[in-house]
């Protein structure tokens, strides 16, 4: 992300940092691994709380997680890179 594009008082700050980093990370992983709530809320900037009303909504932007036994929800990062290029997930 370039610092040209954002506004002064939001360059270099570490909001900005997690969301580079979130991406970076993300573009590392394959489509099956699976990510926790708190890397899905900085790629979609968004707070914890707004993400599980975003996941209540019927037309909700964010792919739903998936659950398995003795697992807190997890997303597929290739859910998550769909829905980040607006792809029907």
């Amino acid at each position: 992300m370039s610092d040209q594009l954002l506004p002064t008082s939001c360059r270099s700050t570490p909001a900005i940092n997690a969301i580079d980093g979130a991406f970076q990370q993300l573009s590392k992983l394959p489509d099956d691994a699976r990510i926790d709530a708190g890397l899905v809320c900085n790629l979609f900037r968004i707070s914890d709380r707004q993400l599980y009303r975003e996941l209540k909504r019927e037309d909700s932007r964010i792919p739903k997680p998936v659950t398995r036994p003795g697992e807190w929800r997890k997303w597929r990062v290739g859910d998550i890179r769909k829905a980040l290029r607006g792809e029907a997930a």
